[in-house]
């Protein structure tokens, strides 16, 4: 109880409960409930195994237009992909540098710190298809200098849902249109 924040808050959305990012009453209630349905002991703590539920299991799924990442129709996020006027534009995924990440599977590696795109950055390869021809996409972070300018193509998210990717264990990133 107390706790606040994003991880706070991603826990409420998954829960499907209003999502203040505080810890109170309401949040622990809840948690309670889904450790009960789930089978676990319901202390209305979100320790280990409660994580693992909530987290679900199956591929990720991030749209190109809307830039909502989700997770079993549950919205994880909404970030960005591409610069420009062809940032979340599917209709300019081929375009080198300035489209946003082709739709497709993609497999989502372990975390890498990089000098260029900052650190906790979950490095994609795609699987079935070429990306055309385009390659070095990732999962990283925005530009804290200049927002919203940090991509030219990969997936920019905040590090806490890159922390909890990682962690969830999944290794596929569904991209649709």
């Amino acid at each position: 109880m107390g706790d606040e924040g994003p991880h706070v808050q991603l826990v409420q959305k998954l829960l499907g409960i209003s999502s203040d990012g505080k810890f109170g009453n309401g949040t622990q209630t809840a948690v309670k409930a889904f450790q009960t349905k789930s089978g676990l002991t319901a202390d209305g703590i979100v320790g280990k195994d409660t994580w693992k539920a909530l987290r679900g299991s199956g591929a990720f799924q991030y749209d190109q237009s809307s830039g909502e990442l989700k997770r079993n129709k549950i919205v994880w996020a909404k970030g960005y992909s591409g610069a420009g006027a062809a940032k979340n534009d599917p209709s300019q995924e081929s375009v080198k540098n300035k489209g946003p990440i082709p739709a497709g599977k993609w497999k989502i590696a372990a975390p890498i710190d990089s000098k260029k795109t900052g650190k906790f950055v979950l490095p994609l390869t795609p699987e079935g298809h070429t990306a055309h021809g385009r390659t070095a996409f990732q999962i990283h972070g925005d530009s804290v200098k200049n927002p919203g300018t940090a991509s030219s193509g990969c997936v920019i998210l905040p590090r806490h849902i890159r922390e909890h990717i990682a962690a969830s264990g999944e290794k596929t990133l569904s991209v649709v249109k």
